[in-house]
């Protein structure tokens, strides 16, 4: 079997051909394949995908969708009923919940528009970031949170009297975020992460990805709002901080009945 977990190169084309190879060998073998936490990054015409793509998508045993863009994209041209709806997989990626009564720390997720192409913010949403982390630093007790090596140098420039943190080792980031009771910024794995642990989270969405944040129960802000709704949406979490870890919690653990169930099925 293979499995697709996650990553955009499950669709393959002009752009992001990299996995038809792959794509090859499932035909030629007939290997049976799983779609978990699909997604995009921008915008895509089933019709204008290639024909190898597609037969293994209606072959597919089961195919979850993280963002609606992709669900819809695909919905009713599959002739199957294994398409579904369903949070990123990465909300299981603690195995552990934080139980929280009271909020000590915000964890603020850095970006910049000045790294490579994938791992960056557009300007806007950067200048944007900047002056929201600034009053949000002034107001209350936050770290900053870096994900790609080329944002430490920029974060300890820009926040010289901040805690920030960064590890080459992904593993690491479970003990980085479990220490915050918000976390805010436009990672959506960091989102994630911390949503698996019962962590509520804002996402400052820039591009079509963030609209997986909804699976992990995000607020959704974008860089055109000015920072009194960031501040009600903080202060609205902070005064109900134990219905909305309770709220994650089971909601975690509500999809996870569903994914079992759903991959029970593919190998009754």
């Amino acid at each position: 079997m293979v499995v697709f977990a996650g990553s955009p190169e499950w669709r393959c084309g002009k752009i992001n051909g990299r996995l038809r190879s792959l794509y090859k060998i499932i035909v030629k073998h007939g290997i049976p394949t799983i779609f978990l936490g699909i997604g995009t990054g921008y915008s895509f015409n089933y019709y204008k995908m290639w024909d190898i793509n597609k037969k293994v998508l209606k072959d597919s045993k089961l195919i979850t969708c993280r963002d609606e863009y992709t669900y819809n994209a695909l919905q009713g041209k599959l002739d199957n009923d294994n398409l579904y709806y369903m949070p990123c997989p990465a909300l299981y990626s603690s195995s552990f919940e934080k139980e929280i009564k009271k909020v000590k720390k915000i964890g603020l997720i850095f970006g910049t528009d000045k790294t490579v192409e994938n791992n960056k913010i557009n300007s806007n949403t950067y200048k944007f970031l900047l002056n929201t982390y600034e009053q949000l630093i002034n107001n209350y007790d936050c770290e900053i949170v870096c994900h790609y090596i080329d944002e430490v140098p920029e974060a300890c420039r820009l926040f010289k009297d901040v805690n920030i943190h960064y590890s080459y080792d992904s593993k690491d980031y479970l003990d980085i975020y479990k220490k915050f009771d918000i976390v805010i910024g436009p990672r959506v794995h960091g989102i994630g992460i911390s949503a698996s642990m019962g962590i509520p989270g804002i996402l400052i969405a820039h591009d079509m990805r963030g609209n997986t944040g909804k699976g992990f129960m995000a607020k959704i802000i974008t860089d055109d709002k000015p920072y009194e709704q960031i501040n009600g949406e903080i202060e609205n979490i902070l005064n109900n901080i134990q219905y909305y870890n309770n709220q994650l919690i089971t909601h975690k653990y509500k999809y996870k009945k569903e994914y079992i169930k759903l991959l029970n099925n593919c190998f009754e």
